[in-house]
């Protein structure tokens, strides 16, 4: 089976890009190389890479679309920077999409769509499920519901099926620069032997998930006869940041006192995933402890 990734040069499509090319897919990976992974060529040896901006003219991925699957991994990520520039992640996250899905929905078989956890905004029970309110609360968070919406709207006027997974906050090895996650920052810190910098009173939590089971949650997805759906992906497991700091600190075999700042605006307190739709119709099921995926990180 044909399989198109966009953003498959960034973290998360590129280790998507590379397990679905082990397990025997066809891969194209489109991407702009603006925010991709370093030495992206040597993670993705043997797959087709093709340079796009999904903005513009998308004839290169129009040739390759009939009868495939598109996982539409490309987007702006950071929450921070997204309240700074909310019109560059209207056009990147939502204008974006809507071009793909006006070129493709006619002709693809399934879109599944990486959104996140951000469109729930501050929870009101945990953990959360599918069902919950959706209230995000900065600009990135918005663009992706938006672009959900967008997703199920092409899906009702054209043929094109589709999965949306909400991903909550995904680690593992390539997640590095200045968009990178909390585990990457602690782990670059902590190589260095310096204290962690912990934002807030560390008491916030979240649901950390592997990459690696992200991978896998996607190929689910392709093979799905229960599409049309969204799906939350994470462990399903709460984590504070505390604890988070931590196990860092105790896989290097050292601790010092973090620095704890002023928390940041646009962060909510509290999250961890409800995966029991998931695991019940994708057969979806998270592998990777913390503590396994931050060692693995490490080896690296």
């Amino acid at each position: 089976m044909k399989v198109l990734i966009t953003g498959g040069a960034g973290f998360i499509g590129s280790n998507i890009a590379s397990y679905l090319k082990q397990e025997g897919y066809d891969v194209i990976v489109f991407d702009s190389f603006e925010r991709s992974i370093k030495n992206v060529k040597s993670v993705l040896k043997g797959i087709a890479i093709e340079k796009l901006d999904l903005r513009g003219d998308l004839r290169k991925i129009i040739k390759h679309a009939r009868k495939s699957v598109i996982v539409h991994a490309a987007a702006y990520i950071n929450a921070k920077e997204s309240i700074k520039k909310p019109l560059e992640y209207l056009e990147n996250n939502v204008a974006s999409t809507v071009n793909l899905l006006k070129a493709t929905s006619k002709i693809a078989e399934k879109i599944i769509y990486l959104s996140s956890a951000a469109v729930y905004g501050e929870p009101k029970h945990l953990p959360i499920n599918e069902e919950h309110d959706l209230n995000p609360i900065n600009p990135y968070g918005a663009s992706k519901l938006s672009a959900e919406y967008w997703v199920k709207a092409y899906s009702n006027l054209y043929t094109v099926n589709y999965v949306i997974l909400r991903l909550f906050n995904v680690y593992g090895e390539g997640q590095k620069g200045e968009y990178a996650g909390v585990i990457s920052k602690f782990i670059e810190k902590a190589r260095k032997r310096k204290p962690l910098i912990i934002y807030g009173d560390g008491l916030q939590t979240r649901d950390f998930v592997y990459v690696g089971d992200v991978a896998k949650a996607v190929e689910l997805a392709i093979k799905t006869k229960n599409f049309n759906e969204t799906y939350n992906i994470g462990f399903g497991k709460a984590t504070t940041i505390n604890q988070l700091a931590e196990i860092v600190m105790d896989a290097f075999g050292f601790y010092k006192k973090p620095i704890y700042m002023p928390e940041r605006k646009g962060d909510i307190k509290h999250s961890q995933a409800d995966i029991l739709k998931a695991m019940k119709l994708l057969n979806y099921k998270p592998e990777v402890s913390l503590e396994e995926g931050i060692k693995k990180i490490i080896k690296v």
